[in-house]
């Protein structure tokens, strides 16, 4: 009589359903993918579509750009008058040049990392 009662409510057939259901899957994969594609792929897409065009050319051709310090830094202290001054030498400034060179360089460098680091952790 239990067993008959059982079954008339469809208890075993319920859970029998819901059993098949879990060994199926539900519709968990299109969730992960939806999930995927708007959260993962968007972020790197636009990681590539506007940070490469649109960020990093202004820090290509540092090189060249940190010569162009330099050489600008050494024109501007060659061209000023010595005023008398006999330990005035152009090689010494040539070195203050090229330090200014190699320091504007390192900070160029670290700006572009700090600025790729930060974009990327904006995707986050």
């Amino acid at each position: 009589m239990v067993l008959r009662t059982f079954q008339r409510s469809g208890w075993p057939r319920s859970n029998e359903r819901k059993a098949k259901k879990a060994r199926r899957g539900s519709n968990d994969w299109r969730y992960l993918a939806g999930q995927i594609d708007g959260h993962i792929i968007g972020p790197i897409v636009a990681f590539h579509k506007y940070i490469f065009p649109d960020v990093l050319p202004a820090f290509r051709h540092l090189d060249k750009r940190a010569e162009e310090v330099a050489q600008e830094y050494y024109e501007t202290i060659g061209s000023q008058p010595a005023y008398g001054n006999e330990d005035f030498d152009l090689a010494t400034q040539a070195e203050a040049a090229q330090d200014r060179s190699i320091g504007w360089y390192q900070m160029m460098v670290s700006l572009r990392q700090s600025m790729l680091n930060l974009m990327r952790w904006g995707m986050v």
